[in-house]
């Protein structure tokens, strides 16, 4: 893989920014995604192939760029209830942040009927697949973009970032890079008494402060989730790790083409989880 010596983002904005109005107006914009521009030859060659050669070429393309998995996971039964397949990593169009997907081919129990529709049995079977992206950070804060200015990316391959990286799940890749911004931003201001932590103060602020502060590690980040927030232009995240999650609320510049970066935290929320097995 290359090192990204700019983002090709900057031209997905070009593009975009001549769809928004010149002036302010109640002119509605109506945003197409995808990139304008002249059509690369891989595009052309696969859109142009037969419905036969187009399944073909997609089923090879994607067993490519799944990892091997080679064990089935059974459920408290022990009886097979997934696989888990993992694409290669791959980057994102965010500098320092990488990307795969977790696959998982889900089985189920069928019945099984004859040609007269008689029931027979019931059957396990592949049922349906489920797709979760997961995100590796190589560094805090992710920058946002600006022009002219490029910046070192990690290289995203079959053997990039290693075995011993940590990834997380988000529901996006804006999702994946705001949050982790808006934890750093916490955690900074916590660290410099600017921001009161709550929820957690069982013996003290101070202890609550150095509880949070103990987490200030974005490899300990186990997942993101977006949770609802009081102010419309407030951004809320729910970011777990292993027995704790910490909410956290800030304000995203609402005329930003990339609102990744918070003008500021408004809150955060720490609280133990607890986990009861079925």
């Amino acid at each position: 893989m290359t090192i990204w010596a700019r983002r090709v983002i900057v031209a997905a904005l070009l593009g975009s920014s001549l769809l928004v109005p010149l002036m302010g107006s109640a002119t509605e914009v109506k945003v197409i995604s995808g990139l304008v521009g002249a059509q690369d030859s891989k595009s052309k060659e696969l859109l142009g192939l037969t419905p036969d050669a187009a399944d073909e070429t997609a089923t090879r393309d994607l067993l490519s760029v799944l990892k091997p998995a080679g064990k089935f996971t059974p459920d408290n039964s022990r009886n097979v209830e997934s696989m888990v397949f993992i694409t290669r990593p791959y980057q994102t169009p965010y500098p320092y942040v990488c990307r795969e997907d977790r696959v998982t081919l889900q089985y189920k129990l069928a019945s099984r009927f004859d040609t007269a529709g008689k029931w027979l049995n019931f059957n396990r079977q592949p049922a349906g697949v489920e797709a979760q992206p997961t995100y590796h950070v190589e560094q805090l804060p992710v920058p946002k973009f600006m022009p002219g200015i490029g910046y070192p990316a990690p290289v995203c391959d079959a053997t990039h970032p290693g075995h011993e990286a940590t990834w997380f799940a988000a529901p996006s890749d804006l999702d994946a890079v705001r949050a982790t911004n808006m934890f750093r931003m916490a955690e900074d201001d916590v660290k410099s008494g600017l921001l009161t932590p709550e929820g957690c103060d069982q013996h003290g602020q101070d202890t609550c402060r150095q509880w949070i502060l103990s987490l200030d590690d974005a490899s300990k980040i186990e997942s993101v989730k977006s949770c609802a927030s009081s102010a419309r232009n407030d951004a809320c995240y729910v970011i777990s790790f292993d027995a704790v999650d910490m909410a956290i609320t800030g304000t995203i510049p609402a005329n930003s083409f990339e609102p990744i970066t918070p003008t500021s935290i408004e809150s955060i929320r720490a609280q133990t989880v607890i986990t009861l097995m079925e």
